[in-house]
């Protein structure tokens, strides 16, 4: 198209593209002409301003896209969106088939849009313009590649995790299936046989996943003891995932405290002297453990005729 002049040159619904120069040009030279800050600088439909597509994301035949004008404040315009099979080699334009419109309104100078938009396919080209009040239309935006929308899922990196009591655990969350988009999920531990403020520390929160991020770690604190035990478990969740993701499998998990205490061992005084007396005496022999342990310890006792004292012997009358 060739380079226009004057103002009010509104260019509305057209299909504009297989052009050598760029498809609409506003300041007479072959090349794009840069956003100014505000919209305040002069020429060819006041050489207005063009969108700045920031997001083209496709899903279930519809495709949303995102992004902001700056221009001058106050006003109100009109955005109209193009699709094409490639990009113009400038990375700007062009607009082969038209697609829809929005209108905004800037406020402090600056606008936003989100539509939803048939007619277009992953790996194909949308572009932008915006038209002014007064039909001055702007030069095609840069263009930017439709992509499939795939936010994925979340799942933890195995459905059991082991650990000793040595202080911490770390436990991955993966992104599978697609990372597309910010997205986060929420994050729990529960009590199994293992009790929060004696084993471990609880711990609940939310992991934030940005755009392209497949991989992120919480970390459960365990407590350090000298108790002899058995293995105790931890149960892990995660919920609520938010920025289209869903929950993967395994969505729940499991980690075991592996008990490093020594086992209790029994011991005794090794020698004990009493008085025997004329109505006889009892011998109280103290049996203790070695470490603490939460089970139930058991020990076999007995006394012995291996020593000079006679089993069952009477004093003479």
């Amino acid at each position: 198209m060739a380079a226009l002049s004057g103002i009010g040159n509104l260019i509305k619904q057209n299909s504009i593209f297989s052009n050598t120069n760029l498809g609409i040009e506003l300041r007479g030279v072959n090349g794009p002409n840069p956003n100014d800050l505000n919209d305040a600088d002069i020429g060819s439909n006041n050489l207005q301003n063009y969108p700045v597509i920031a997001s083209a994301l496709y899903s279930g035949g519809t495709t949303t896209l995102a992004g902001t004008l700056n221009s001058e404040n106050g006003k109100s315009y009109r955005i109209e969106f193009f699709t094409n099979s490639q990009c113009h080699a400038s990375g700007y334009g062009e607009g082969a088939t038209y697609l829809g419109f929005t209108d905004v309104v800037t406020v402090a100078n600056n606008a936003s849009f989100s539509v939803n938009l048939q007619g277009t396919n992953p790996n194909q080209f949308v572009t932008a313009t915006a038209t002014d009040p007064d039909g001055n239309t702007s030069e095609f935006s840069q263009c930017k590649q439709v992509i499939n929308f795939l936010p994925g899922a979340f799942q933890f990196s195995a459905a059991t995790y082991v650990t000793a009591e040595n202080g911490n655990m770390t436990i991955t969350v993966n992104r599978v299936g697609g990372s597309t988009g910010a997205a986060t999920v929420n994050v729990a531990t529960a009590n199994g046989t293992a009790v929060a403020g004696t084993d471990y520390t609880a711990v609940s929160g939310t992991l934030a996943f940005g755009d392209a991020v497949t991989s992120q770690g919480f970390t459960v604190p365990i407590t350090l003891d000298s108790t002899d035990e058995p293995n105790e478990t931890i149960n892990l969740t995660l919920s609520n995932p938010t920025g289209g993701a869903a929950l993967g499998n395994p969505s729940t998990a499991v980690l075991t405290i592996t008990d490093d205490d020594p086992q209790a061992e029994q011991c005794q005084s090794t020698t004990l002297s009493i008085v025997e007396g004329n109505g006889g005496t009892t011998a109280i022999f103290t049996v203790s453990l070695s470490n603490p342990s939460s089970e139930q310890i058991t020990v076999d006792y007995a006394t012995t005729g291996a020593g000079t004292a006679d089993v069952g012997r009477r004093l003479p009358a």
